[in-house]
């Protein structure tokens, strides 16, 4: 009875030993980590700390334990010349016999001397090179305009130079909108100053009512 409660436990240990190699693919650090993957699992045995401890002396640095449900097992290797009951070496040791079952072609079974649809040696069509496109049709350019319309003045397409804005009082907007690369002077108080779509331009102000805005400009 004794001898039967070790064999049970030899291989409960063997068990959990190869399903932690099978799962880490590593060895465990020591007997706790053993110990708790297998409380862990509900399919494996628990280990006590002693069943564990010495599961880990008795497998530690070996690889798969021998004698548990998990462990793999090796196919039976083949002996003699006979190759045992592999079907590929039995074939083979027919010798010539192995071509009998085979079916023989006859010359109409096959491809050869049948004619075949469609023409042959004809060149593929080229294709056609794709037409260019046309290039893109380039932007009129608006000439620079200084205009008043109500209480806004507007400031338009200016590209070059320093331009000083006059006639403009605390009633006014100022907006300045589609220009690059130029100074604007404003020497009166003004309402509000907007600057909308313009690159690098610098604009002197002497004092605002309310706000000076820029929208969609850089630099």
């Amino acid at each position: 009875f004794e001898s039967k409660n070790t064999s049970k436990a030899i291989m409960a240990n063997a068990e959990v030993w190869n399903a932690y190699l099978s799962k880490f693919n590593a060895e465990p650090k020591d007997a706790s980590q053993l110990q708790a993957y297998a409380k862990a699992q509900d399919n494996l045995p628990n280990l006590s700390f002693k069943e564990a401890n010495e599961c880990y002396k008795a497998n530690k640095g070996k690889g798969k334990a021998s004698g548990g449900g998990a462990a793999e097992q090796k196919q039976p290797e083949s002996s003699g010349g006979g190759g045992g009951g592999n079907p590929l070496f039995a074939a083979l040791n027919k010798g010539g016999d192995i071509t009998k079952g085979l079916k023989k072609v006859t010359r109409d079974m096959t491809n050869k001397d049948k004619k075949i649809s469609g023409k042959i040696g004809s060149s593929p069509a080229k294709k056609s090179a794709p037409a260019k496109k046309a290039a893109p049709a380039k932007k009129a350019v608006k000439p620079p305009a200084t205009r008043k319309q109500g209480n806004r003045i507007w400031v338009e397409n200016y590209v070059e130079g320093v331009e000083e804005i006059k006639d403009a009082g605390l009633k006014n907007e100022v907006y300045i909108c589609n220009c690059k690369n130029t100074g604007f002077k404003i020497s009166q108080k003004v309402k509000t100053v907007i600057i909308d779509s313009c690159q690098k331009v610098q604009v002197q102000v002497n004092s605002v009512l309310t706000s000076i805005d820029m929208i969609n400009t850089k630099g």
